[in-house]
Order: structure tokens, then C-alpha cells, then sequence
């Protein structure tokens, strides 16, 4: 059972050690590779003395060596505390002196299903639709804004195939029509699931994508059945 954050990528490297596990521009390591160098790390920051529940901060931008760092400071016993690289000193600090953790729903899916993960920085959303299609992308979440940018003429998405893709979804708000309407004939094949509770709820519902053209309301409420983690409807949790 996986029940700490390191177990789950462990898991996943004794299933499928030669699956890649994590990539970015950089760097692309499979299961069993991911697994050692987290050993490693975890033992060196034993080795430098950290104590169990000691929280370290984590002021890396979104990348491979992040996500290593997120797992060997798990299987150091220690509290993980990720920093985004684009905050000002002033944020950094008080994040350092509060030391509130974020959730990572999506790495650690990932990581658990044995799936790739692939973490991304971005300008352009253009630089976005290059690496689904170099990297064969299956799945991707992401907040409002985004799906915004992406829908825009100059991100090229409607220019490009993306015969992989087989979903997409929304995290952290609600999908507003307009972005949507723009989305459906780009991605003709992609299904896309609306959710709702993602960031920070425990449970997650889901619009079924065959349910987006009679849904009045594209938010997730007002329906009676919704979805659990296993693809099951269900009634929602009271």
C-alpha cells in the first residue's frame, strides 16, 4: 500500500523499471533511474541532518529535478514545501517562515498510476502544443487561464494534430463556455472532462465529456450523478 508520497514511485519502479518516468527539456529518466537518484538524494539529506519532519523548501522551477527533490525529501522523512521560482524575495520569505505545503495531485498521480510525467514551463502557449506533440502526450490538466491561452489563434493548437491527446481537463475553476466552444473543434478527438474540486478537495466530480452539449451550467453542480476516481458514477458525498 502506498502510503507515503515516496512509496508510490517506488511501487511504480518495481512494476515498470524501464517505463520513463519523468522528462523535461533537459533530462528523461525511467522508473528505476528516478528511484535510485531519490535514494540518494534521501540519504544525503540524512547524512546533512535532517530529522524526521524537518519541512524543506523546494525554490525550483517546475522540472524534473523538482519532482526528485519533492520525493527524496519524502523518503527523508522529512515535509516537503514546494516555492515557485517566479515569487519575489519578499513571498519567498514568508512562505520560509510559514512553511505551508501545496498539494501535487497531478505528479503524484502520475507517478502512482505509472504514467510519465511531464512537467512544463512555458511563455508561449505555442511552446505548449510543441512538446504535446513531441512528447506524444496522452493527458493534460490545467487552470482556466491556461486553457484561455491555449484556445487563443496564436497558440497553434488548431493547427497542429494531436492525435494522442486522448483528454483534457480543467483544474483549479471552472471552464468558462466561451473557452470551451473554442476548444471543441480544435481538439475534434480529445475528449475533455470538466471538473470541479480537483485542487482542493479530497474528491473530485466530472462532467461526462458525451454530457457537455445539454449541460446548462458547466461547472459540475446541479447534476445528480457525478463521478468517483474509478470512473463510477455516483451520488455526490453529503
Amino acid at each position: 500500500m502506498d502510503c507515503l508520497i515516496h512509496h508510490m514511485l517506488q511501487s511504480s519502479a518495481a512494476r515498470l523499471p524501464d517505463k520513463e518516468a519523468l522528462l523535461d527539456k533537459d533530462v528523461r529518466l525511467n522508473f528505476q533511474t528516478a528511484a535510485k537518484n531519490v535514494a540518494g538524494l534521501a540519504e544525503g539529506l540524512r547524512k546533512a541532518g535532517l530529522s524526521r519532519g524537518d519541512r524543506v523548501g523546494i525554490y525550483l522551477e517546475t522540472s524534473v529535478l523538482q519532482s526528485l527533490s519533492i520525493f527524496g525529501v519524502s523518503q527523508a522523512g522529512g515535509v516537503f514545501v514546494p516555492i515557485n521560482g517566479l515569487l519575489f524575495p519578499q513571498q519567498v520569505a514568508h512562505i520560509a517562515r510559514r512553511c505551508s505545503a501545496a498539494e501535487l495531485n497531478q505528479l503524484m498521480t502520475a507517478i502512482q498510476q505509472g504514467g510519465t510525467y511531464v512537467p512544463m514551463t512555458f511563455v508561449f502557449a505555442r511552446e505548449i502544443v510543441k512538446t504535446l506533440q513531441r512528447e506524444q502526450i496522452t493527458g493534460m490538466a490545467g487552470v482556466p487561464t491556461l486553457w484561455s491561452l491555449m484556445s487563443q489563434p496564436s497558440s497553434s493548437l488548431a493547427r497542429e494534430p494531436l492525435p494522442h491527446l486522448r483528454y483534457i481537463t480543467n483544474t483549479g475553476g471552472r471552464m468558462p463556455q466561451t473557452v470551451l466552444a473554442n476548444l471543441r473543434p480544435m481538439l475534434p478527438s480529445t475528449r475533455i472532462f470538466l471538473m470541479y474540486g480537483l485542487t482542493k478537495a479530497l474528491r473530485s466530480t466530472y462532467l461526462p465529456p458525451e454530457e457537455l452539449r445539454s449541460a446548462a451550467d458547466l461547472n459540475g453542480q446541479g447534476h445528480s450523478e457525478y463521478g468517483n476516481s474509478r470512473g463510477q458514477r455516483t451520488r455526490p458525498a453529503l
